[in-house]
C-alpha cells in the first residue's frame, strides 16, 4: 500500500468530507427533480435535496468535527 493511500485511509473525517457528501446529495436531488416527470421521481428528488441540506446543517453545527481535515 502506498503512503498516499495509507494517509487517505487513516486521516480523520472532518467537516469538509461531510460537506462534499451533502453537496453531492443536494445536487443529485436537484437534477432528479428537474428531469423526472412522474410524482414519485420528483418526491425522491425532494428527499435527496432535504437529506443533503440536513447533512450540511449537522456538519456545520457539530462541535465534534475538526475543521482542519
Amino acid at each position: 500500500m502506498t503512503p498516499l493511500v495509507a494517509s487517505l485511509l487513516t486521516s480523520p473525517i472532518g467537516v469538509g468530507h461531510y460537506l462534499v457528501v451533502g453537496a453531492f446529495l443536494f445536487t443529485a436531488g436537484a437534477v432528479c427533480m428537474a428531469t423526472k416527470r412522474n410524482l414519485l421521481g420528483v418526491l425522491m428528488g425532494v428527499e435527496l435535496v432535504l437529506t443533503g441540506a440536513n447533512i450540511n446543517f449537522v456538519a456545520i453545527g457539530s462541535p465534534y468535527l475538526s475543521e482542519t481535515a
